[in-house]
This record gives C-alpha cells, sequence and structure tokens, in this order.
C-alpha cells in the first residue's frame, strides 16, 4: 500500500471526507517537508518518515487530544 492511500483510509475511518482529508493531509506533508512519499509504498520508506507518517496520521483529522509514546525515536 502507498503511504498516501494508507493516511487517506486512516482519514476517512475517522469520519473525514475525501475531499477534505485530501487537502488536510496534503497541507500537513507540505508543513512537515514531505511530500514525495504520497506515491511511495511504506515499506520503501525509513523508520523516521514511518514516524512522520504515523504523526500526520494522527493529526489530519483535527483530534482534540493526542498521546504520544516516544514520538521523536528515529525521527528523520
Amino acid at each position: 500500500m502507498k503511504v498516501g492511500e494508507q493516511v487517506m483510509e486512516l482519514a476517512q475511518l475517522m469520519g473525514m471526507y475525501y475531499d477534505n482529508a485530501r487537502k488536510s493531509i496534503g497541507d500537513w506533508l507540505t508543513r512537515f517537508e514531505m511530500k514525495y512519499v504520497w506515491n511511495k509504498k511504506i515499506d520503501e520508506v525509513s523508520k523516521g518518515m514511518h514516524q512522520k507518517v504515523q504523526i500526520v496520521s494522527a493529526i489530519t483529522h483535527d483530534t482534540k487530544l493526542i498521546v504520544l509514546d516516544e514520538p521523536l525515536t528515529g525521527l528523520d
């Protein structure tokens, strides 16, 4: 599965509409300077990039509370 597909699926599971999810994810990927990973397969990115993708997945749907356990471990 590609990174973009994975993050989109998670956002939609949290109740976001496709267009809103796509825009929000694109904005966050741009902020983290990682828009280039959208079409990469998940197993092609580094552990640090996995961490960033997980953070984007957590914050893309405007959650009120996020609990992170060692969020900077292995971060690129």
